[in-house]
């Protein structure tokens, strides 16, 4: 009988620390279940203080499949540390001293037919109370749902499983616990339940593979590569998210390949904007008085600068980024898996003040409300769209001509909900298809007459519905089915329409 946890989101503490332990159960993988179970038996969590902190010290501890009881440790330490040692002497040798021996130096506890060394007692005070912040679990990169006729409800699998590469100490990592509860040899023989990478940009990754190993090894390099950081070079993260927005990506392979091509982008930090105008300016001949003198708008000049020169602004302002002129290697994915990328937008760091009458649609819809009312709704809109610059007008609009939006309340809603949506430039998308159907050989006249560009890319895409957004020059794609207005929910089901 697994054991349940449940009742630690119930432990006394603030709602925050409780959502926060119920979060981090609902994926709980085998492995960390064996962990938990020996932790909580040495030390019962009192409050949700405790159970964060008996969840954050879990990677603390250690695994031991099919150990059982002290002679089954004992025979496993033997084959550990003993390669060469006869089967034949194995009767002679007390098997459960050396057990309590390993145990000794391993304090610990059985938990079924394995052993879990306990994390150590300094692992346990992570997280101090109510005036720390909870922290973040980030420490993981994919997460697996599997099931199996031997456990059809499914365990889960966390990654990356560093002891799958290095298991230097004899413990035994996720994929091995994993496999045992599932009792399978491959994952391949497992059905795939659910899937979560760590990378919204990543995509849904259970519909990229094919092979569940070929998922899990994947799955594996992304967390080594996010462990690794460049090996601590400095600002990796923020370029590599900014490389992941560049170039669109959708895919678990292609962002591995970005990970590996970050050379291959010239990033700049909003926060140095004045130092790269002044480098450029010096690179130029600029004298070093007029460079310092103050008399130049350092900030306005760099951005001016990188705009002009093809970078594209993140979405969150913090940085710009353009793709430059180094070879970049496809180890993962091919030219085909590539997201064909967006082309930079210039953004602006506000929206329109008045969002209704940015639109004829709004404008129209908000006819009949009070002044009170439009405030409100504007506020409300203003709210729903910040971050995204004048995109987030655009996209809305688009959303809205996709769900046929009839009324105020409905804008609202799918303003809410834009990130259900996923949108692409029509300019870009057909011209990545023509390209690409031009590199197979096709003659221009061809593709003029006789393909429709947007069905061509929905299946270059592998996307089921591409609605075409003509006055916003947008495709757009519901990317999440779980946000379906009113109308569609009595009219389709929850499932949404099937375009």
């Amino acid at each position: 009988m697994r054991d349940d946890f449940g009742y630690m989101a119930e432990l006394p503490g603030t709602p925050l620390e409780q959502a926060w332990v119920r979060e981090y159960l609902e994926t709980l993988s085998e492995w960390e279940r064996i962990v938990l179970a020996a932790s909580a038996a040495r030390r019962p969590p009192a409050s949700a203080k405790d159970a964060v902190n008996h969840l954050l010290s879990l990677h603390s501890g250690s695994v031991y499949l099919a150990a059982g009881d002290y002679e089954g440790l004992g025979e496993r330490r033997l084959h550990i540390t003993e390669k060469s040692l006869p089967d034949d002497v194995l009767e002679y040798i007390e098997l459960g001293a050396i057990g309590m021996r390993f145990e000794e130096e391993h304090p610990g506890y059985f938990v079924g037919s394995h052993y879990a060394a306990y994390p150590p007692e300094n692992a346990m005070t992570a997280y101090q109370g109510r005036d720390s912040p909870l922290p973040e679990d980030t420490d993981w990169s994919v997460k697996l749902k599997l099931a199996s006729p031997a456990a059809p409800e499914g365990v889960w699998l966390r990654l990356p499983d560093y002891q799958s590469i290095d298991q230097e100490d004899g413990s035994d990592g996720e994929i091995a616990a994993a496999k045992d509860a599932l009792r399978v040899q491959s994952l391949n023989e497992c059905a795939l339940l659910e899937a979560r990478c760590i990378l919204p940009e990543a995509g849904d990754i259970a519909q990229q593979y094919e092979s569940i190993e070929d998922l899990v090894f994947d799955g594996n390099n992304l967390g080594f590569i996010l462990g690794e950081r460049g090996q601590g070079a400095e600002h990796w993260m923020d370029q590599f998210a900014a490389a992941l927005e560049y170039e669109g990506c959708r895919s678990l392979r292609f962002a591995l390949d970005i990970s590996q091509n970050l050379a291959c982008y010239d990033w700049v930090s909003c926060e140095r904007l004045k130092e790269f105008a002044a480098d450029h300016l010096r690179s130029c001949g600029v004298s070093e008085e007029l460079v310092c003198s103050g008399y130049i708008q350092m900030q306005s000049y760099a951005e001016d600068l990188l705009e002009t020169s093809g970078f594209m602004l993140t979405r969150d302002e913090s940085a710009y980024i353009v793709r430059n002129t180094r070879t970049f290697s496809y180890d993962y994915s091919t030219d085909a898996e590539a997201a064909p990328k967006s082309a930079p937008v210039q953004r602006e760091s506000a929206l329109p003040e008045d969002i209704l009458n940015a639109s004829p649609q709004l404008a129209d819809f908000a006819a009949g409300l009070s002044p009170e009312e439009t405030i409100s709704v504007n506020a409300a809109l203003r709210e729903s769209l910040a971050g995204r610059g004048p995109d987030g007008l655009r996209q809305l609009q688009a959303a809205m001509d996709y769900e046929d939006c009839s009324n105020m309340k409905e804008a609202m809603e799918i303003a809410a909900h834009l990130d259900c949506y996923k949108f692409m430039e029509i300019s870009v998308c057909d011209e990545a298809a023509r390209q690409e159907l031009l590199n197979k050989g096709l003659k221009e006249w061809v593709i003029e007459r006789c393909f429709n560009l947007s069905s061509y890319t929905a299946i270059s895409h592998g996307l089921d519905d591409l609605y075409t957004s003509d006055d916003t020059g947008l495709y757009v794609h519901k990317s999440d089915l779980s946000f379906q207005l009113a109308y569609w929910q009595k009219r389709t089901g929850p499932a949404g329409p099937s375009m």
